[in-house]
């Protein structure tokens, strides 16, 4: 069940702002630019939700009330650690925000220009402390820093002005795959045009295979959908399931993500705003617009086709859109070892429930963008239907 956002209110938040906690976000947040400054709240997953993206307009019950903290870091940023759909740029910004939950591990991460408003959950902590400080400090350069991100914190440092994208180090695998400059896609595509207008995608995956060696350092495998949101690829949509990033070599959990474009990213990808989903087995996700006027989108999750839990609602976004595409995202340092079989259907304009009006792809479009060690095809009977994975 779901209620508005403005019904997701802040109840007595037990979750600790903690200086291991400030250690987790300086490390991630330091790992993808320079801090100035770090504070934090404790608070509710679905008020913090609302303050998180002020485009939310229904969160789920479900969770509304696990204690969580959110923490906001000022600085420069180019997360090129981010899922990112193929071909389109890493978000930037000078503000990155945390949610993290009971367990101090990041359930959601948000990178732009507009801090989120800490003051509508509380009172926030203000960590400039010469203590804290020392322990930003640390923790931001206990991991290693992309090399693209170097050079911005060498800029930073020196006052000099951008310099073009800084080479990476050769890979171990496939191409040129890294976690943090290069991700390798398996892609097939429906690309509607202009004249074929759709309002649902609904994906259906069976992951049969899956480790991903490098999970503790943020690496991951995404089996997934994209919705694009405009022509020209600054706004889009995904949801799917993934290995790694930070919860284990093998086990799979759902996740989505999102940008706006204009500096307006948005990940969720731990506990409380998704869960362990089972491998071998079809698990079903669907991103759906659900006002022929108004243009929000909301995801669904669950066993039943098309996956009828709803999830996350969000606003600020177009009625129909025109291409989806399907497949794999890979950001490892090793050469993971996975398998998926993925299922696509698409909604056309017209059908404004759930229970009908899903059609299978009539055409689509197949390429692996980077690497010849992720391979797959077609597996019928529409061609939206593929299988995928490292070989």
């Amino acid at each position: 069940m779901c209620f508005p956002a403005h019904a997701a209110e802040s109840q007595l938040p037990t979750a600790e702002i903690s200086k291991e906690a400030l250690a987790t976000v300086a490390s991630r947040a330091g790992q993808i630019g320079t801090i100035n400054s770090i504070e934090a709240v404790a608070s509710t997953a679905g008020a913090a939700a609302v303050a998180f993206n002020p485009d939310t307009v229904a969160v789920p019950e479900r969770e509304a009330n696990v204690p969580v903290t959110m923490w906001v870091a000022h600085g420069e940023f180019d997360d090129t650690l981010a899922k990112t759909p193929p071909g389109v740029n890493t978000p930037t910004g000078t503000v990155v925000a945390f949610i993290l939950n009971q367990e101090e591990r990041v359930a959601a991460i948000y990178v732009g220009n507009t801090a989120p408003a800490l003051s509508s959950l509380g009172n926030p902590e203000d960590f400039s402390s010469p203590t804290d400080s020392a322990i930003v400090a640390r923790a931001a350069h206990a991991l290693p820093k992309p090399p693209r991100v170097r050079a911005i914190v060498t800029r930073a440092a020196h006052g000099l002005p951008k310099s073009s994208r800084v080479r990476a180090r050769a890979a171990t695998w496939g191409n040129n795959c890294k976690y943090a400059t290069n991700h390798c896609y398996f892609v097939s595509g429906w690309y509607g045009g202009s004249s074929e207008e759709t309002e649902g995608s609904w994906e259906q995956q069976d992951t049969t295979a899956l480790d991903v060696p490098d999970s503790s350092a943020g690496d991951f495998v995404d089996m997934e959908q994209w919705v694009w949101m405009d022509s020209s690829g600054t706004k889009w949509m995904e949801s799917g399931q993934q290995g790694g990033e930070g919860k284990g070599c093998c086990s799979l959990w759902w996740f989505w993500a999102m940008e706006y474009g204009g500096g307006k990213y948005y990940q969720y990808v731990d506990a409380p705003y998704v869960w362990e989903v089972a491998k071998n087995h079809w698990n079903n996700y669907t991103l759906k617009s659900t006002n022929p006027t108004e243009g929000i989108w909301c995801n669904y999750v669950g066993e039943v086709d098309p996956g009828t839990e709803q999830h996350y609602c969000f606003s600020g976004w177009p009625v129909y859109v025109h291409d989806v595409e399907a497949g794999a995202e890979v950001a490892d340092e090793e050469m993971p070892s996975f398998s998926a079989e993925q299922l696509m259907a698409r909604q056309p304009e017209g059908y404004n429930g759930l229970g009908e009006g899903w059609f299978g792809w009539p055409y689509s479009k197949r390429y692996n963008s980077s690497s010849p060690e992720l391979c797959g095809g077609y597996m019928g009977p529409t061609p939206g239907d593929i299988y995928y994975g490292t070989c």
